[in-house]
């Protein structure tokens, strides 16, 4: 029941409110077109090319294999596919995959996960929201906010071409 989808324009932006509304209106009032179609499986291999560019990424930009990390998914998306990520990248993890309500990654519903880092257990910590577009990470005693994440993700690209959106969350 916590099913989603994120409609954007073949641009890669996000919609404006008028053309959600538009949506909203036609599912509201079943407007929907029929006809003939097909549908292609490409679950297996999304996952397996997402997993491998990840992993390619990583060793291409330092990652270190020694490193523990404990992950609270809150139920979400990341939890379909982080358990194998982790495997591959050989790392000691421990995951959480608890679904909560709200499903949001703030400080004040993670005392599981600060607690674990804080036990020296594990030397980051980090909690997706349900569909993996917003983390939180704990790191050396303290959250990390978004900037501070968006800085160290950004020192690692080469070359350093960013492009943000106003409006993502």
């Amino acid at each position: 029941d916590r099913n989603g989808f994120k409609f954007m324009y073949p641009e890669g932006n996000s919609l404006v409110n008028k053309d959600l509304d538009r949506i909203r209106r036609n599912f509201t009032e079943e407007n929907f077109t029929t006809g003939e179609g097909s549908v292609e499986d490409i679950r297996d291999e999304s996952r397996e090319t997402y997993i491998e560019s990840a992993i390619t990424f990583l060793e291409n930009n330092g990652f270190d294999p020694s490193k523990s990390i404990y992950v609270d998914t809150l139920g979400g998306a990341a939890g379909a596919i982080l358990p194998e990520l982790l495997e591959k990248l050989n790392l000691n993890n421990e995951i959480n995959d608890e679904l909560r309500d709200p499903p949001n990654p703030e400080k004040h519903d993670l005392e599981e996960l600060k607690s674990a880092v804080d036990s020296g257990r594990f030397e980051l910590g980090v909690s997706m929201d349900m569909d993996a577009d917003r983390a939180r990470i704990y790191y050396e005693n303290e959250w990390l906010d978004g900037d501070t994440v968006f800085a160290a993700l950004a020192s690692q690209i080469n070359p350093p071409i960013i492009v943000g959106s106003i409006d993502s969350s």
